[in-house]
């Protein structure tokens, strides 16, 4: 007798469902485990954007050595992690700078050695054989807490990093990356957009690779201090702006065919704000005290805003009617009705994509109204 298969319907209503209920999907949800705590958390993709010359490669330097040493870095803590440094772009670079900030911050070789990896040449991530060889090989020395990649477009096999689809090729790549390697946090230096300021910095690829990663993280220099922060789009409750002053380091025992030192740069934490980092100024200054001080009008955040802050949910969150009303009264524009509306807009975008004031569903309120 001929054997029949069993009808495709039968298959997959027998398959195990792929929809849960409520109490299933939140059942085990586990807290956010931090690499350094509220900057990087573990499992999230964040890109570093920068000018050419302002510290990318300098500060991810010094975050690496910090991590691999399980040592507070602007007195925030860390946990001793086993970090991979994928140095595609100037790998000789790289290699003077690890020598250089290991002396200056006193982190003996000894100590990181089995927990800081270095690659030896760059490879095209989002190149399937290419990604899958190095998962094999890199298997051997992970799972890894931390990975950082100089650059991402080293690492990448398009013609031009302006390029939206392939750049988001890279970025899911990343994550095929990341889950093989025990889904470590993952720092990737990106290249800025032609023209940027320090208020509009974004990774070239446009909104696709902005749009795949959890967190747009930057630098930008001033003098020889870094400022270093966050855009809007950050997982988790941010942290203030933060200062890096570049110094250069000389090995007098190392030199060039001329006879010459060689000379490195080290990213190393400002004790205090520099006096030249940007200020608020202006209308933005207004919008932000206005909001300050509209904490006393604010009101309890809802349950939504609960859950998707949870676990660092605000304590009190201010409408925006009451947060425009109070900019109004406190002189944000002397025009009419409209420029005051135009001025509240600008504004409220600012201090949003500095990453000073945060928002949901409506609902504003500052880092430090977080519990």
């Amino acid at each position: 007798m001929p054997v029949t298969s069993p009808s495709p319907i039968a298959s997959i209503q027998s398959a195990p469902s792929n929809v849960q209920t409520l109490g299933e999907f939140t059942q085990n949800s586990p807290p956010p485990h931090y690499v350094w705590h509220r900057v990087l958390q573990s499992g999230c993709l964040y890109a570093l954007t920068a000018p050419w010359g302002a510290g990318k490669t300098a500060i991810a330097v010094t975050i690496a050595l910090h991590l691999a040493a399980g040592r507070a870095l602007f007195n925030r803590g860390t946990v001793a992690s086993r970090v991979l440094f994928l140095c595609g772009e100037n790998p000789e670079d790289v290699k003077m700078r690890v020598q250089a900030a290991g002396i200056r911050f006193n982190i003996d070789k000894v100590t990181v050695n089995d927990r800081l990896f270095f690659t030896k040449t760059p490879f095209a991530i989002d190149e399937p054989f290419a990604l899958q060889s190095f998962i094999v090989d890199a298997a051997r020395y992970g799972p890894f807490d931390f990975v950082i990649v100089d650059t991402g477009p080293a690492h990448s096999s398009a013609a031009d990093e302006n390029d939206n689809r392939h750049m988001q090729k890279l970025a899911l790549a990343l994550r095929e990356l990341m889950q093989a390697l025990g889904n470590p946090a993952t720092l990737v230096l990106m290249h800025p957009t032609k023209s940027a300021t320090r208020d509009t910095l974004e990774p070239r690829g446009g909104g696709s690779f902005s749009g795949s990663v959890d967190g747009l993280l930057c630098g930008w220099k001033e003098g020889e201090h870094v400022e270093f922060f966050h855009r809007t789009k950050f997982r988790g409750p941010g942290f203030d702006p933060m200062f890096f002053e570049l110094e250069r380091y000389t090995f007098e025992n190392y030199k060039d065919n001329f006879g010459e030192a060689t000379v490195s740069v080290i990213a190393v934490p400002a004790s205090a704000k520099p006096h030249s980092a940007k200020q608020l100024t202006g209308s933005n200054r207004i919008a932000f005290d206005a909001l300050r001080e509209c904490r006393e009008d604010g009101e309890a955040p809802s349950e939504a805003t609960r859950f998707e802050t949870s676990p660092f949910v605000p304590e009190v969150v201010v409408s925006e009617e009451v947060w425009r009303e109070r900019c109004y009264a406190t002189g944000i524009s002397d025009g009419e009705q409209d420029a005051k509306r135009k001025a509240f807009a600008r504004t409220r975008k600012a201090l949003l994509d500095s990453g000073k004031v945060r928002t949901f569903n409506g609902t504003y309120w500052l880092i430090d109204w977080c519990s």
